[in-house]
């Protein structure tokens, strides 16, 4: 019986030892599957960072092109500002030239307005006298066909 029990005791602790072994395996199994699992996630971690580096590099070189194109724009803005600037000022020139020029056309309009009228009243004063002398004419003619006419009778009589 001792040796059945040595045997018993044996047996049992085979079967620890058996079932401890089978354990020890499948949690070596479990924990392989899970590095495995693990190295997967970290795989997968990897390739999404990767890819979300490669989408932040593109970002980056997307927003430097977009911040040239943006400089670009602006120094662009700039040029035609100043164009249009240059421009204001040449015509704001101009139109100051214009206001000089029909300032000294309206001036010699008046001056030639009140030449016009003098000369009109020289030469209705003119048209006058021309009229009274041709009436004075008139009437030395008619006082001289007087005298001639007396003349001609006076000599009749002699």
């Amino acid at each position: 019986m001792r040796k059945q029990s040595e045997i018993s005791l044996v047996h049992e602790a085979w079967e620890k030892i058996a079932s401890a072994e089978i354990l020890a395996q499948l949690e070596i199994e479990e924990k392989k599957m899970m590095l495995t699992e693990l190295e997967d996630d970290i795989f997968s971690v990897q390739e999404k960072l990767e890819l979300q580096e490669k989408s932040l590099s593109e970002s980056k070189q997307k927003a430097l092109e977009i911040e040239a194109e943006l400089e670009e724009k602006l120094l662009e803005m700039k040029k035609l500002e100043n164009l249009m600037e240059t421009k204001l000022r040449m015509s704001e020139a101009s139109i100051d030239e214009l206001r000089k020029g029909n300032k000294s056309l309206a001036e010699n309009v008046m001056k030639l307005s009140s030449e016009r009228d003098n000369m009109f009243a020289f030469f209705m004063g003119l048209g006058e006298r021309i009229s009274q002398f041709s009436n004075e004419d008139m009437q030395l003619m008619g006082t001289l066909a007087c005298m001639v006419q007396s003349f001609d009778d006076d000599s009749g009589i002699i």
